[in-house]
């Protein structure tokens, strides 16, 4: 369920101009929805269980893709990157407690939601990204969802590499020690006190 002006709606049913609410920016318009079938193992979806992240966060069990980034506030993030907010992939919040691959069998089917810019969005309550347009996602998506994105959207294919994202992103090795130290303080990765 992503959180919208009018109330938690399914991703599914949401349609481009529809508004969601971001974290830093209010509602804003979803300017293109991509949805891919995927059934290749590396591409299973990553469980995020209920309370997972932090106190109430996500509020329901939440299924996303492997690269899909969610954010991490918490002195642990502001000691190891000097930012109180980062993002990171879920596949690499497998090491903590309440997450890991899913236990469903294939195929998976993930939406994307792309706005004006990078944005942080509420996914059963929990703060995630929105799409990032950069080579992984060009990878992810396929040539006939990056042709009809980059129709819609000409200046994506200027801006490759140069849409800045919503927060930091830790290079990956960064990413899991930040999820291992999480893990070995028993900390929340979405700190409310912060």
């Amino acid at each position: 369920m992503i959180r919208t002006p009018a109330g938690e709606m399914p991703v599914e049913t949401l349609r481009p101009g529809d508004k969601v609410i971001t974290r830093d920016h209010g509602p804003r318009p979803v300017r293109w929805i991509g949805a891919a079938t995927v059934d290749r193992a590396d591409l299973a979806p990553i469980l995020i269980r209920a309370g997972a992240l932090g106190p109430g966060l996500p509020a329901r069990d939440l299924l996303v893709s492997p690269q899909h980034r969610m954010l991490v506030r918490s002195r642990i993030a502001r000691r190891m990157t000097g930012r109180d907010e980062v993002l990171v992939a879920a596949t690499l919040l497998c090491a903590l407690p309440g997450i890991r691959a899913a236990p469903v069998p294939g195929p998976w089917r993930y939406v994307h939601l792309l706005c004006d810019r990078h944005e942080l969005i509420y996914a059963e309550g929990a703060p995630s990204e929105t799409l990032l347009p950069g080579p992984q996602a060009r990878a992810a998506m396929g040539p006939a969802a990056w042709t009809e994105l980059t129709g819609i959207f000409p200046q994506i294919a200027d801006i490759l590499g140069r849409y800045p994202p919503a927060r930091t992103i830790p290079a990956p090795a960064r990413q899991k020690d930040l999820a291992r130290r999480h893990r070995k303080n028993r900390a929340p990765l979405v700190d409310p006190a912060l």
